[in-house]
């Protein structure tokens, strides 16, 4: 890979992880969940989107960390339920509960704190 490609990657990447992190709160909200996480979902798919379309604009990085915040802040809280359930009688399915949770918090992280697509140019 060029240089080029690998600013273009780097680019790229928050933005493929908000739009699969949309689509896993569009899957959540599918299995009945509560309407409010709708929010993050369509905050989410925008940002992505709003990433791709304009990578450079001055809008662009405070609507991608307050979307990242607002996910992370349901996240971490969708985690510590599962984690609070795990000594209980519904231990098997708070384990599976946890773990995309955990997942969700990682990458949110990383969007927040390692990628700054304004910088790679």
């Amino acid at each position: 890979m060029s240089i080029r490609s690998d600013q273009a990657l780097s680019r790229i990447t928050p933005a493929v992880l908000l739009l699969a992190t949309g689509a896993f709160w569009i899957a959540i909200l599918a299995l009945g969940a509560g309407d409010f996480l709708a929010l993050v979902a369509i905050a989410s798919v925008a940002s992505g989107i709003l990433l791709i379309a304009m990578p450079t604009d001055r809008t662009t990085d405070p609507v991608v960390i307050a979307t990242c915040l607002f996910g992370l802040v349901l996240t971490v809280y969708q985690f510590y339920v599962g984690l609070t359930e795990i000594g209980t009688i519904l231990g098997s399915v708070a384990i599976y509960n946890t773990v995309p949770f955990a997942v969700l918090v990682v990458i949110y992280g990383y969007i927040l704190f390692f990628s700054n697509p304004k910088k790679e140019e």
